[in-house]
């Protein structure tokens, strides 16, 4: 057995070899002596062979020279990472702040001499605060910062030196990304002293640098990045270290866990300074709630202005004790709290409307607009759910419509423009048959808004769309299989999931896609076969969403796999059995139930066991020994009136799908009341019981916050 000792050397030799690597073979500006970098070697080498289980594949002592790559190994945080709680609108703050008040037993008095209307800003810029006075920087009730629209990762410091670089990941469990962290130059290797901590952070792209890097990728002739928060996560993701050298990545520090004895989260920032970590020079402490929202407006004018991309205001409260005494949902801290901005809206043109079908048939009409720049991504496609949603708000092909992002994240159509209409816009009409394989399509049962192609195992876009999904991040997660090669496996190789483990070099040669101009099979080619090999031992959550099970995406599969310690038990439970599952409702139930009663569904699960597939909960287990937390556990909401992107159905489907309990009526006992348009009389029994009213917008916000 390992003791922490030891591992904590090794781990600490590692680190440093692997920055040293990182700035000789990428950055060219060695930081340590040849001499000093062979005794570090020479140290990991010995303690390799005292203690074999020290090595993986990823030490360096299995590397040579420059070849440093990525695993993204699954490593569970030190210390859990929370959400933030959203809201939309400024009156939600004063809730906040009366929280806030009422755990502090007291009226906030400010110690300072700060006035009410005054503030202290973080001018980094200048590498100085613009007011030295600790006392006054340390006074405020809040400490407002700008919600970096990047992608959060916790840096972990012990002995001073970082040694972990993690995403965020489910907040319990992240990916390591050490070496690609190590590649951002601001980031500091080894801090003063001796100290284990935590730095939370966001890893962003500047706009500036956005632009730089679309250019290159325009040169180049490769696809141009949506975001720049895209552009971030698939920078920070890259195999070859590298890469992510290339693309100027940023960093900005917004929180901390473990060694810092103070008693202000300001304080803990200008400690950062001191060290050397970057934090943001937008960052601003106030006295009351109605100073944060002069700072929310100032910069909600100031947008454009930023030199990243942000989607939002975070205020914290800045007394350390205060934080520690308000404490944390399951979910979200409640000394905080994110204030989000209206989404950004344009007009456009709507092109066209066309159609297309799903893994589970489901036929969605989709916009092509003229392209328009929109928070940051361009915008040329943006769905339109389903034909009543299309009547509903009376879009037609041809409409000047308003387009903006739920959430800063999904385009939508607002509706049209109506006073720019000329008499020439078309009516959209649902097509009666599969645009990919002529089947006439049906409704699966009375009052069902979507139309499906029925002809599950031969139309051709159902296959593709089925294998795309098999290959993507949250199932089994090959790279190399993208939509281009899952176009060419179902042209002429497969022509059905159920052949997919059985794939070899010679059915590959079958499509010139996979061949290179040698007439041999190509380097991708080769590498997809090897993908397709490793992900036979991927954990049973992956393989479940793998299946194209109908609603079992990543919340559905980890739950399932909570309570089923493999595929033949979960294939053997009846629907009451699925149903008795704390966030799977009768719907869902029988849905999971159906499909493992379908034989054909059986032919492809029993293809996968002959190809070496397993199908065991075991390796998931034991990465995630903790309750499978949904975004919406343990929470009852009844929704109410004409919702913009929900049928009645389908959000009955995804309240329970991602951990909730949808009732029909208000209650002492609804956590939240989820409005449409005419909500009616349901609305006024929740403001009489003080039940918490949200928006769909804030709904979505919701689901898309991390448990």
């Amino acid at each position: 057995m390992l003791n922490q000792e030891v591992k904590f050397q090794w781990e600490k030799l590692v680190a440093q070899i692997n920055q040293d690597r990182i700035a000789y073979y990428i950055h060219d500006n060695p930081v340590s002596s040849d001499q000093e970098y062979d005794e570090r070697m020479h140290e990991l080498l010995e303690l390799e062979r005292q203690f074999p289980d020290l090595v993986t594949q990823n030490s360096p002592s299995q590397r040579v020279g420059a070849q440093l790559e990525v695993g993204f190994e699954a490593v569970p945080h030190p210390s859990r990472l929370y959400s933030l709680d959203d809201v939309f609108e400024m009156d939600k703050l004063d809730d906040f702040d009366s929280a806030v008040d009422h755990a502090s037993n007291s009226v906030f008095v400010n110690p300072g001499t700060l006035s009410s209307d005054s503030h202290t800003s973080f001018n980094l810029e200048a590498n100085k605060h613009e007011d030295s006075n600790s006392e006054k920087i340390d006074a405020g009730k809040y400490l407002c910062e700008l919600k970096i629209d990047g992608l959060s990762v916790n840096l972990v410091y012990q002995d001073s030196f970082l040694i972990k670089g993690l995403t965020r990941g489910d907040g319990e469990v992240g990916e390591d990304v050490t070496n690609n962290i190590y590649t951002i130059e601001s980031i500091p290797k080894r801090l003063p002293g001796s100290i284990n901590i935590e730095v939370r952070g966001e890893v962003f792209l500047a706009k500036k640098d956005f632009e730089t890097l679309n250019r290159q990728q325009e040169e180049l002739a490769k696809p141009l990045f949506a975001n720049p928060r895209n552009a971030a996560a698939g920078s920070l993701r890259q195999k070859d270290p590298k890469v992510s050298a290339s693309r100027n990545l940023s960093f900005y520090a917004h929180g901390v866990a473990g060694e810092v004895d103070y008693t202000k989260q300001s304080q803990v920032y200008e400690l950062f300074h001191e060290w050397g970590i970057p934090i943001s020079p937008y960052n601003r402490v106030v006295n009351t709630i109605e100073d944060a929202k002069k700072y929310i407006e100032e910069y909600g004018d100031k947008r454009s202005e930023i030199e990243y991309e942000i989607d939002g205001v975070v205020i914290k409260v800045n007394d350390l004790g205060l934080q520690r005494e308000l404490g944390f949902t399951s979910r979200i801290p409640r000394w905080a709290i994110a204030y989000k901005y209206p989404p950004s809206q344009v007009h456009t043109k709507l092109l066209d409307i066309q159609t297309q079908v799903g893994r589970t048939g489901r036929v969605t009409p989709f916009a092509i607009l003229d392209p328009q720049v929109l928070s940051g991504s361009i915008v040329s496609r943006a769905t339109l759910h389903n034909a009543f949603e299309i009547e509903r708000k009376d879009i037609r092909i041809g409409d000047t419509v308003i387009l903006q992002k739920a959430g800063d994240v999904i385009p939508q159509i607002v509706g049209p423009v109506l006073k720019l209409r000329n008499g020439t816009e078309q009516i959209f009409q649902m097509p009666t048959k599969c645009p990919s394989c002529g089947a006439l399509l049906v409704y699966e049962k009375l009052g069902d808004a979507d139309l499906r192609c029925p002809n599950s195992e031969d139309c051709p876009a159902q296959l593709v769309e089925r294998v795309i999904n098999l290959a993507s991040r949250k199932a089994l997660d090959i790279e190399a299989l993208g939509d281009k090669s899952a176009l060419a496996l179902c042209e002429n190789i497969i022509s059905s999931i159920e052949n997919f483990f059985d794939l070899d070099e010679k059915q590959l040669s079958q499509n010139a896609f996979f061949v290179n101009l040698s007439g041999e099979l190509s380097k991708n080619a080769r590498e997809l076969l090897s993908q397709i090999r490793q992900a036979k031992t991927k954990s049973l959550d992956r393989k479940l969403i793998a299946l194209s099970i109908r609603h079992v995406g990543p919340n559905y599969a980890k739950l399932l796999v909570k309570h089923f310690p493999d595929l033949d038990t979960l294939a053997a439970a009846n629907p009451d059995r699925l149903a008795e599952i704390n966030g799977i409702g009768p719907e869902v139930a029988l849905s999971i139930f159906d499909w493992f009663q379908d034989s054909r569904h059986q032919a492809i699960i029993q293809s996968w066991k002959k190809a070496g597939v397993t199908f065991d909960s075991d390796s998931y287990r034991s990465n995630f020994d903790s309750d499978v937390k949904l975004p919406l556990f343990g929470l009852t909401i009844v929704p109410t009136g004409t919702l913009e992107n929900f049928t009645r159905e389908s959000i009955k489907v995804t309240i329970e799908s991602n951990g909730g309990k949808v009732t029909n009526s208000v209650s002492k006992n609804t956590d939240y009341l989820l409005i449409g348009k005419n909500a009616g009389s349901k609305l006024t029994k929740a403001q009489q019981l003080g039940v918490k009213v949200i928006t769909e917008l804030e709904f979505v916000q919701l689901l898309e916050s991390p448990a």
